[in-house]
C-alpha cells in the first residue's frame, strides 16, 4: 500500500513530460521547477518498479519499468566512437561529446534492464559503464564528480560543469556515491571489475584507519583531502564498499557514525545513504 501511494504521487507529480516516460528532477515549494530528467533518478525508479514486481507479482510494475528503461536508452544515452554511454540527462547528450556523472552509473540496474528489455543491448552498457569509471577516475582511483568525453571517446581535460573550477578533478558530494553503486553491483553479480575498481581506492580506508575519518572532498589525482568536512552520505557508501574487503573498518564506521545525537542532526539525504550502506552489514547488523 505504501509503495503504491508513493508511486501514484510520483507519476502524477513528476512523470509529467509529454514526450516520454521520464521524470522531472526538481520539485521545490510544492511544484516542479525543472522538467528535465536526471538519469540516476529515472534508473532508480525503474529498478524499484522491477523489485516491486518481483516482490508482489503485479505485471503493471514491470511494464512501467520497461517503458522507463526504453526512454532512458533513447534519451539519456549517446553513442561515442562506437560505444554507447550513460549520460547525466537529456541535456548532457546534446551537441558534441557527452557529459557524464560517474555516480549515476549503475551496472546492476543495466543487468535488470537486459532481462526486462531484451530488444536492446543493455549488457554493453555494463561494459561501457566500467570503461567510463576508468576514464573518469584520477590516479588515486577516485572518480570525478563530473566528466565529459570527446567524440573520439577521450576525456576532455579540465572540463568544468557550469564553468566552476571545483567541478573538475574533485571527488566530492556527487562522486561519493560511486562506491555504493559499484559495491552493489559486485554483491549482485560478483563482477571482478567492480572489486578491482573499489580496491584502488586505498586512500579512503587509509584515512579512516590513520585519522578516524573520511573526508567529503578529495583531489582525484593526488588523493589529498580538500578541507576537513565529512559527509554521512560518504560514510554510507564506504560502509558498502569496505564491507566487501574490510568488515572491521565498515563496522567501525557504522558504530562511530550512527550515534543517536549524530543522526538527529542529519538530513534525509545523508541518512538515506547511511541506511543504504548499513544493508551491507547484514540483518540484524553483524558488527558485535
Amino acid at each position: 500500500e505504501m509503495f503504491d501511494r508513493v508511486w501514484a504521487w510520483t507519476k502524477s507529480h513528476l512523470q509529467i513530460r509529454s514526450e516520454d516516460k521520464l521524470f522531472s528532477w526538481l520539485w521545490e515549494n510544492g511544484k516542479v521547477t525543472d522538467v528535465n530528467p536526471a538519469t540516476d533518478a529515472d534508473q532508480d525508479i525503474a529498478y524499484a518498479l522491477y523489485l516491486a514486481h518481483a516482490k508482489w507479482g503485479e505485471e503493471e510494475y514491470l511494464m512501467d519499468a520497461k517503458d522507463i528503461a526504453s526512454d532512458i536508452w533513447n534519451i539519456e544515452m549517446k553513442e561515442i566512437a562506437g560505444d554507447r554511454y550513460v549520460s547525466a540527462g537529456n541535456w548532457a547528450s546534446k551537441g558534441d561529446g557527452v557529459v557524464v556523472n560517474p555516480s549515476y552509473l549503475s551496472p546492476y540496474i543495466y543487468r535488470v534492464f537486459a532481462e526486462i528489455d531484451p530488444e536492446r543491448d543493455w549488457m554493453s552498457i555494463v561494459d561501457s559503464s566500467y570503461a567510463l569509471l576508468e576514464k573518469c577516475s584520477g590516479k588515486s582511483g577516485l572518480a570525478r564528480d563530473w566528466c565529459k568525453l570527446n567524440d573520439d571517446g577521450s576525456v576532455i581535460p579540465g572540463f568544468l560543469l557550469g564553468g566552476k573550477k571545483k567541478d573538475f578533478g574533485v571527488y566530492s558530494y556527487d562522486a561519493l556515491r560511486v562506491p555504493y553503486r559499484v559495491a552493489l553491483d559486485y554483491k549482485i553479480s560478483f563482477d571482478g571489475r567492480a572489486k578491482a575498481y573499489l580496491d584502488r581506492q586505498k586512500i579512503l580506508s587509509k584515512d579512516w584507519k590513520l585519522k578516524g575519518k573520511i573526508f567529503a572532498k578529495y583531489a582525484v589525482d593526488s588523493g589529498k583531502n580538500i578541507g576537513t568536512n565529512e559527509s554521512l552520505a560518504s560514510y554510507g557508501a564506504q560502509i558498502a564498499s569496505l564491507s566487501l574487503s574490510d568488515k572491521d573498518a565498515a563496522c567501525g564506521i557504522f558504530k562511530k557514525k550512527s550515534s543517536p545525537d549524530l543522526l538527529k542532526e542529519s538530513d534525509f539525504y545523508n541518512l538515506m545513504w547511511l541506511w543504504l550502506g548499513m544493508e551491507f552489514l547484514g540483518d540484524p547488523i553483524s558488527c558485535d
